[in-house]
């Protein structure tokens, strides 16, 4: 009975973070299009970059949901899952004999990449007004600028490393599950030993 409030608990806290991923992705579509509306309407080079301030955070929040995610379906697998209980071990088997193809696989894409299109979408319209500034001999802030252009450069590569990171929820469990089994495996030894 304990095992199966536990798995409860578990499958509970995983709709959770996934809730709370869709509660930053929703942030963070309204936030970036609500700033880059402003900057486009004004034509304030620098408003361009002001929503990687919150793409890159944002990001790296999603990121740590899904590997919070991947940890705790891994811990069902080895210690809570039974005959009754298998969620998570027939998605992991299901999703090795099927993986995503086509349509699903771009879909996936679209949806774990989607911080790392806006950074890319924020940071082309600030180097390309940046380089139309200066085909127009307009050299203020020309430092400046190729800072930043580096900076902006900087956090597509970043956000990119990070979701290609943690993007694959299965890759992930892999890596989890390993973790969990060899945990297991020396608890378990360690408790024969003590007996």
């Amino acid at each position: 009975m304990v095992k199966n409030n536990d798995y409860d608990n578990l499958r509970e806290e995983i709709l959770y973070s996934r809730k709370a991923q869709d509660t930053f992705t929703m942030f963070l579509y309204t936030s970036v299009i609500t700033i880059l509306g402003f900057a486009f309407e004004l034509q304030n080079l620098y408003l361009f970059l002001l929503p990687i301030i919150i793409i890159v955070p944002v990001a790296i929040k999603v990121a740590d949901y899904r590997r919070t995610i991947a940890y705790i379906a891994a811990y069902m697998i080895v210690f809570l899952e039974n005959d009754y209980n298998k969620w998570e071990t027939d998605n992991f088997e299901f999703s090795k004999i099927y993986p995503r193809k086509g349509m699903e696989k771009l879909i996936h894409i679209l949806e774990n990449y989607d911080a790392f299109f806006l950074n890319v979408v924020c940071a082309s319209v600030f180097i390309r007004m940046v380089v139309y500034n200066i085909i127009s001999s307009n050299l203020t802030n020309l430092f400046l600028d190729i800072i930043l252009s580096i900076i902006a450069i900087f956090t597509c590569v970043l956000i990119f490393i990070v979701t290609r990171t943690y993007s694959d929820y299965q890759n992930l469990k892999v890596l989890k599950l390993s973790g969990w089994l060899r945990f297991n495996t020396i608890k378990m030894k360690e408790e024969n030993e003590n007996e």
